[in-house]
């Protein structure tokens, strides 16, 4: 399995689409000086922005589509799932939410699907004192936060993709809201996905269950990263 980490951070107020041209240069560099690559390798790209690099990381790799995605919001997901469970006094393995989209402004938290133990999240006691859009912006933006604190943020970060790597070896088959190419389009965007050792084995299709509002910020994802992309050819 290849883990692709390298590239710059952000320099002041850069969001994770300023690094795009830099990082796109420097993963095309990483995997030209690997070649010649296994035909069966799982292909993981760590570094931001994501969703840009992991739609470049297909086309450069030469590798099935299935077999390169990227950690997308799998650390957002669980980030928003232990904020809800502190919320509602639960373990966050009862909570069962998704963080989906854009890797960044347009990702947003599934909250009309959302449930705790079956019992809808929108319906649960007590949910009417709670503000789950502060909610959702604090958990999107808990990783800048500890950057602006710290300096790094690597751990949380760590946890995820050692969970994702571990899914892959031991052939788990669990879902996690990686990235990936959306059917239908060019871009790649945070989908709930069942992984594996073949990797990406299916891409759920959630847009059935999504709200209007949650539908509307999924489009504009794809719409972004579609122009972004449209930029850097």
């Amino acid at each position: 399995m290849i883990i692709i980490t390298a590239g710059r951070g952000p320099k002041g107020d850069e969001t994770r689409l300023d690094l795009a041209q830099a990082n796109r240069e420097i993963l095309k560099n990483v995997i030209d000086s690997m070649r010649p690559i296994k035909a069966t390798a799982i292909m993981l790209i760590v570094t931001d922005p994501g969703d840009i690099l992991t739609h470049f990381a297909q086309e450069y790799s030469g590798l099935p589509r299935k077999h390169v995605f990227g950690c997308g919001t799998a650390l957002d997901t669980t980030r928003l799932r232990v904020a809800l469970a502190d919320k509602f006094n639960v373990h966050s393995s009862s909570v069962s939410i998704n963080v989906l989209g854009e890797h960044g402004e347009l990702q947003f938290p599934t909250y009309s699907c959302a449930h705790i133990s079956n019992i809808p999240l929108l319906q649960f006691p007590g949910i009417e004192g709670i503000d789950l859009q502060e909610l959702a912006t604090l958990s999107a933006q808990r990783g800048f936060s500890i950057l602006s604190r710290k300096g790094h943020s690597e751990f949380g970060v760590g946890m995820a993709v050692s969970k994702i790597v571990e899914c892959v070896l031991k052939d788990k088959k669990e879902v996690f809201t990686v990235s990936v190419r959306v059917p239908g389009t060019n871009v790649c965007l945070s989908l709930p996905c069942v992984v594996g050792a073949d990797g990406i084995e299916r891409v759920l299709d959630i847009r059935p269950h999504l709200s209007e509002e949650e539908n509307a910020k999924l489009r504009e994802g794809i719409e972004k990263m579609s122009s972004c992309l449209s930029s850097l050819v």
